[in-house]
Protein backbone atom coordinates (compact mmCIF):
# COMPACT_ATOMS: atom_id res chain seq x y z
CA UNK A 1 0.00 0.00 0.00
CA UNK A 2 1.27 3.63 -0.63
CA UNK A 3 2.62 5.75 2.17
CA UNK A 4 2.11 2.58 4.90
CA UNK A 5 5.91 2.65 6.30
CA UNK A 6 7.62 4.87 8.68
CA UNK A 7 11.48 6.30 8.83
CA UNK A 8 13.78 4.16 10.63
CA UNK A 9 16.99 3.33 11.57
CA UNK A 10 18.81 0.01 11.69
CA UNK A 11 21.71 -1.09 13.10
CA UNK A 12 23.43 -4.37 11.83
CA UNK A 13 24.86 -6.46 14.28
CA UNK A 14 28.65 -6.65 13.99
CA UNK A 15 29.12 -3.84 11.55
CA UNK A 16 30.13 -0.59 13.60
CA UNK A 17 30.94 1.48 10.74
CA UNK A 18 27.94 1.77 9.18
CA UNK A 19 27.29 5.02 7.55
CA UNK A 20 24.04 6.78 8.36
CA UNK A 21 23.08 6.59 4.88
CA UNK A 22 23.06 2.98 5.33
CA UNK A 23 20.92 2.43 8.23
CA UNK A 24 18.48 4.45 7.19
CA UNK A 25 15.37 3.23 5.84
CA UNK A 26 11.17 2.25 6.25
CA UNK A 27 9.77 0.44 8.63
CA UNK A 28 6.29 -1.30 8.25
CA UNK A 29 4.71 -3.86 10.71
CA UNK A 30 2.66 -6.58 8.80
CA UNK A 31 1.13 -9.97 9.39
CA UNK A 32 1.65 -13.81 8.48
CA UNK A 33 0.35 -13.59 4.60
CA UNK A 34 1.13 -10.02 3.20
CA UNK A 35 3.60 -10.34 0.97
CA UNK A 36 1.51 -13.42 -0.56
CA UNK A 37 -1.63 -11.31 -0.45
CA UNK A 38 0.40 -8.28 -2.50
CA UNK A 39 2.34 -9.98 -4.47
CA UNK A 40 5.41 -9.34 -3.25
CA UNK A 41 7.73 -12.18 -3.63
CA UNK A 42 9.76 -14.21 -1.23
CA UNK A 43 13.60 -13.89 -1.92
CA UNK A 44 15.31 -15.99 0.75
CA UNK A 45 14.11 -17.82 3.98
CA UNK A 46 10.63 -17.84 4.52
CA UNK A 47 8.15 -14.94 5.44
CA UNK A 48 6.04 -14.41 8.73
CA UNK A 49 4.31 -17.11 10.42
CA UNK A 50 1.30 -17.56 13.06
CA UNK A 51 3.95 -19.17 15.72
CA UNK A 52 5.65 -15.65 15.79
CA UNK A 53 4.18 -14.38 18.94
CA UNK A 54 4.93 -11.80 21.29
CA UNK A 55 6.68 -14.85 23.64
CA UNK A 56 9.04 -15.85 20.83
CA UNK A 57 12.47 -14.29 19.52
CA UNK A 58 11.38 -11.71 17.65
CA UNK A 59 11.94 -11.55 13.69
CA UNK A 60 12.18 -9.26 11.04
CA UNK A 61 12.17 -9.69 7.05
CA UNK A 62 14.42 -7.42 4.91
CA UNK A 63 13.58 -6.49 1.17
CA UNK A 64 16.31 -6.71 -1.12
CA UNK A 65 17.25 -2.61 -1.05
CA UNK A 66 17.83 -2.71 2.48
CA UNK A 67 19.75 -6.05 2.68
CA UNK A 68 21.96 -4.78 -0.16
CA UNK A 69 22.47 -1.36 1.66
CA UNK A 70 23.09 -3.50 4.96
CA UNK A 71 24.95 -6.64 4.10
CA UNK A 72 26.22 -5.98 0.58
CA UNK A 73 25.53 -8.87 -1.63
CA UNK A 74 25.61 -11.18 1.49
CA UNK A 75 22.96 -13.50 2.61
CA UNK A 76 21.20 -11.49 5.45
CA UNK A 77 18.80 -14.41 6.92
CA UNK A 78 20.47 -15.12 10.10
CA UNK A 79 21.81 -11.76 10.55
CA UNK A 80 20.74 -9.77 13.59
CA UNK A 81 19.61 -6.25 13.53
CA UNK A 82 18.07 -3.77 16.45
CA UNK A 83 17.04 -0.21 16.66
CA UNK A 84 20.51 0.88 18.88
CA UNK A 85 24.03 0.57 18.17
CA UNK A 86 26.34 -2.03 19.94
CA UNK A 87 25.00 -4.15 22.27
CA UNK A 88 21.90 -3.25 21.58
CA UNK A 89 22.22 -4.36 17.46
CA UNK A 90 20.66 -7.80 18.09
CA UNK A 91 17.34 -7.02 18.92
CA UNK A 92 15.63 -8.87 15.39
CA UNK A 93 16.84 -12.25 13.88
CA UNK A 94 16.17 -12.04 10.10
CA UNK A 95 14.44 -14.97 8.90
CA UNK A 96 13.93 -13.23 5.40
CA UNK A 97 14.30 -11.17 2.49
CA UNK A 98 11.39 -9.91 0.10
CA UNK A 99 10.93 -8.00 -3.27
CA UNK A 100 11.27 -4.32 -3.61
CA UNK A 101 7.54 -2.52 -3.16
CA UNK A 102 6.69 0.90 -4.27
CA UNK A 103 5.48 1.83 -0.94
CA UNK A 104 5.99 5.60 -0.80
CA UNK A 105 3.64 6.00 -4.48
CA UNK A 106 3.61 4.20 -7.05
CA UNK A 107 5.96 6.98 -9.37
CA UNK A 108 8.88 6.74 -6.61
CA UNK A 109 11.21 4.11 -6.77
CA UNK A 110 11.05 1.42 -3.92
CA UNK A 111 12.99 2.48 -0.72
CA UNK A 112 14.63 0.57 1.51
CA UNK A 113 12.00 -1.85 4.22
CA UNK A 114 12.22 -3.37 7.31
CA UNK A 115 9.32 -5.78 8.21
CA UNK A 116 8.10 -6.63 11.30
CA UNK A 117 5.46 -8.69 12.98
CA UNK A 118 2.75 -6.52 13.71
CA UNK A 119 1.87 -9.35 16.33
CA UNK A 120 5.42 -9.27 18.23
CA UNK A 121 5.13 -5.32 17.53
CA UNK A 122 1.93 -4.14 18.25
CA UNK A 123 0.99 -1.27 16.64
CA UNK A 124 -2.42 0.61 15.29
CA UNK A 125 -3.66 -1.13 12.36
CA UNK A 126 -4.44 1.14 9.74
CA UNK A 127 -5.82 -1.03 7.20
CA UNK A 128 -6.30 -5.18 6.49
CA UNK A 129 -5.34 -5.98 2.69
CA UNK A 130 -7.65 -8.76 1.06
CA UNK A 131 -6.90 -10.61 -1.87
CA UNK A 132 -9.76 -11.23 -4.04
CA UNK A 133 -10.57 -12.99 -7.31
CA UNK A 134 -12.69 -11.34 -9.93
CA UNK A 135 -13.32 -7.32 -10.10
CA UNK A 136 -12.56 -6.16 -6.15
CA UNK A 137 -15.90 -4.09 -6.13
CA UNK A 138 -17.85 -7.00 -6.59
CA UNK A 139 -16.17 -8.30 -3.06
CA UNK A 140 -16.57 -5.67 -0.82
CA UNK A 141 -20.33 -7.06 0.53
CA UNK A 142 -18.59 -10.43 1.35
CA UNK A 143 -15.67 -8.66 2.98
CA UNK A 144 -18.05 -6.83 4.85
CA UNK A 145 -19.99 -10.04 6.16
CA UNK A 146 -16.89 -11.63 6.87
CA UNK A 147 -15.41 -9.16 9.46
CA UNK A 148 -19.08 -9.00 11.14
CA UNK A 149 -18.84 -12.99 11.59
CA UNK A 150 -15.34 -12.06 12.94
CA UNK A 151 -16.32 -9.34 15.18
CA UNK A 152 -19.67 -7.80 15.39
CA UNK A 153 -18.25 -4.57 16.98
CA UNK A 154 -15.34 -3.96 14.36
CA UNK A 155 -15.70 -0.79 13.22
CA UNK A 156 -15.35 -0.76 9.28
CA UNK A 157 -14.65 2.92 7.91
CA UNK A 158 -14.31 1.92 4.44
CA UNK A 159 -13.38 -0.94 1.86
CA UNK A 160 -11.55 0.41 -1.51
CA UNK A 161 -9.93 -1.13 -4.34
CA UNK A 162 -6.38 -0.87 -4.60
CA UNK A 163 -6.45 0.98 -8.38
CA UNK A 164 -9.43 3.10 -6.26
CA UNK A 165 -6.45 4.02 -4.25
CA UNK A 166 -3.51 4.54 -6.75
CA UNK A 167 -5.89 6.88 -8.87
CA UNK A 168 -6.20 9.15 -5.22
CA UNK A 169 -2.40 8.97 -4.97
CA UNK A 170 -2.05 9.63 -9.01
CA UNK A 171 -4.54 12.68 -8.74
CA UNK A 172 -1.84 15.36 -9.69
CA UNK A 173 -0.05 12.98 -12.31
CA UNK A 174 -3.51 12.20 -13.76
CA UNK A 175 -4.63 15.90 -14.12
CA UNK A 176 -1.01 16.53 -15.62
CA UNK A 177 -1.29 14.08 -18.29
CA UNK A 178 -4.79 14.68 -19.65
CA UNK A 179 -3.34 18.56 -20.22
CA UNK A 180 -0.23 17.38 -21.91
CA UNK A 181 -2.45 15.23 -24.13
CA UNK A 182 -4.89 18.29 -24.51
CA UNK A 183 -1.56 20.70 -25.74
CA UNK A 184 -0.23 18.00 -27.39
CA UNK A 185 -3.49 17.34 -29.62
CA UNK A 186 -3.43 21.42 -29.89
CA UNK A 187 0.64 20.90 -31.45
CA UNK A 188 0.24 18.66 -33.45
CA UNK A 189 -3.53 20.75 -34.87
CA UNK A 190 -1.05 23.63 -35.15
CA UNK A 191 1.66 21.78 -37.03
CA UNK A 192 -0.26 20.25 -39.45
CA UNK A 193 -2.32 23.76 -40.39
CA UNK A 194 1.42 25.11 -40.64
CA UNK A 195 2.46 22.53 -42.90
CA UNK A 196 -0.88 22.48 -44.92
CA UNK A 197 0.26 26.06 -45.80
CA UNK A 198 3.66 25.72 -46.45
CA UNK A 199 2.98 23.01 -48.93
CA UNK A 200 0.22 24.94 -50.26
CA UNK A 201 1.93 27.96 -51.11
CA UNK A 202 4.81 26.35 -52.19
CA UNK A 203 2.87 24.39 -55.20
CA UNK A 204 0.47 27.88 -55.45
CA UNK A 205 3.81 29.39 -56.75
CA UNK A 206 5.20 26.35 -59.34
CA UNK A 207 1.81 27.39 -60.69
CA UNK A 208 3.08 28.68 -63.98
CA UNK A 209 5.69 26.03 -64.07
CA UNK A 210 3.60 23.66 -63.79
CA UNK A 211 1.16 25.40 -66.96
CA UNK A 212 4.44 25.03 -68.97
CA UNK A 213 5.09 21.66 -68.87
CA UNK A 214 1.48 21.06 -69.55
CA UNK A 215 1.93 23.16 -72.86
CA UNK A 216 5.00 20.93 -73.56
CA UNK A 217 3.12 17.90 -73.33
CA UNK A 218 2.76 16.95 -69.04
CA UNK A 219 -0.20 14.87 -68.34
CA UNK A 220 -2.42 16.08 -65.77
CA UNK A 221 -1.49 12.69 -63.90
CA UNK A 222 2.18 13.29 -64.21
CA UNK A 223 1.94 16.93 -62.71
CA UNK A 224 -0.22 15.59 -60.14
CA UNK A 225 2.56 12.54 -59.31
CA UNK A 226 5.66 15.33 -59.56
CA UNK A 227 4.09 17.13 -56.84
CA UNK A 228 3.03 14.06 -54.62
CA UNK A 229 6.47 12.51 -54.84
CA UNK A 230 8.20 15.99 -53.77
CA UNK A 231 5.89 16.74 -51.40
CA UNK A 232 6.55 12.86 -49.83
CA UNK A 233 10.20 13.29 -50.39
CA UNK A 234 9.84 16.80 -47.88
CA UNK A 235 7.43 14.83 -45.58
CA UNK A 236 10.10 11.94 -45.20
CA UNK A 237 12.73 14.18 -44.27
CA UNK A 238 10.96 15.75 -41.85
CA UNK A 239 9.18 12.81 -39.88
CA UNK A 240 12.11 10.63 -39.77
CA UNK A 241 14.25 12.35 -37.21
CA UNK A 242 10.88 13.37 -35.45
CA UNK A 243 10.07 9.75 -35.16
CA UNK A 244 13.59 9.14 -33.63
CA UNK A 245 13.03 12.29 -31.49
CA UNK A 246 9.59 11.50 -30.22
CA UNK A 247 11.06 7.83 -28.91
CA UNK A 248 13.89 9.33 -26.99
CA UNK A 249 10.75 11.71 -25.22
CA UNK A 250 8.74 8.61 -24.64
CA UNK A 251 11.46 7.06 -23.05
CA UNK A 252 12.80 10.35 -20.68
CA UNK A 253 9.01 10.16 -19.55
CA UNK A 254 9.08 7.42 -17.53
CA UNK A 255 10.73 8.89 -15.00
CA UNK A 256 7.98 11.96 -15.21
CA UNK A 257 4.60 9.59 -15.27
CA UNK A 258 3.67 6.95 -13.41
CA UNK A 259 2.75 4.30 -16.12
CA UNK A 260 4.82 6.10 -18.81
CA UNK A 261 6.16 2.55 -20.95
CA UNK A 262 7.80 2.56 -23.52
CA UNK A 263 7.11 3.68 -27.73
CA UNK A 264 3.61 4.39 -27.99
CA UNK A 265 3.29 2.97 -31.66
CA UNK A 266 -0.37 3.68 -32.19
CA UNK A 267 -0.06 7.38 -30.95
CA UNK A 268 3.30 8.16 -33.15
CA UNK A 269 1.07 6.35 -35.91
CA UNK A 270 -1.96 8.43 -35.26
CA UNK A 271 0.33 11.66 -35.31
CA UNK A 272 2.15 10.36 -38.96
CA UNK A 273 -0.90 10.07 -40.28
CA UNK A 274 -2.24 13.70 -38.88
CA UNK A 275 1.09 15.04 -40.49
CA UNK A 276 1.08 13.07 -43.66
CA UNK A 277 -2.75 13.76 -44.48
CA UNK A 278 -2.25 17.47 -44.23
CA UNK A 279 0.87 16.99 -46.62
CA UNK A 280 -1.06 15.49 -49.24
CA UNK A 281 -4.02 17.66 -48.84
CA UNK A 282 -2.25 20.49 -48.61
CA UNK A 283 -0.55 19.31 -52.36
CA UNK A 284 -3.29 17.89 -53.97
CA UNK A 285 -5.75 20.90 -53.42
CA UNK A 286 -3.15 23.21 -55.17
CA UNK A 287 -2.09 20.82 -57.68
CA UNK A 288 -5.13 19.80 -58.88
CA UNK A 289 -6.00 23.74 -59.32
CA UNK A 290 -2.66 24.40 -61.13
CA UNK A 291 -3.66 20.92 -63.53
CA UNK A 292 -6.05 22.48 -64.55
CA UNK A 293 -4.91 25.91 -65.55
CA UNK A 294 -4.94 26.58 -69.27
CA UNK A 295 -1.38 26.12 -70.36
CA UNK A 296 -1.41 29.19 -72.79
CA UNK A 297 -2.96 31.34 -70.37
CA UNK A 298 0.34 30.02 -67.81
CA UNK A 299 2.79 31.25 -70.74
CA UNK A 300 1.18 34.70 -71.23
CA UNK A 301 1.82 34.88 -67.32
CA UNK A 302 4.97 33.82 -67.93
Amino acid sequence: MPECGWNTKIHAYGRANESAEAMHGEEDHVGPGYFETMGIPLLRGRSFADTDRADTQKVAVLNEAYAKKLFGGENPVGHWIGYEAAPKDHEFLIVGEVGDARVDGPEKAAPPVVYLSIDQNPAPIGSLEVGTRGPAAAATAEVRRALREFDPQLPVTEIVPLSTELDDVLTAQTILARLTGILAGLTLALAALGFYGVVAYRVARRRNEIGIRMALGATRGSVRSLVLGQTGMILLAGLAPGLILAQLAMHGARSLLYGAGGVNWAMLGMATAALMSAGVTGTLVPAWRAARVDPMEALRME
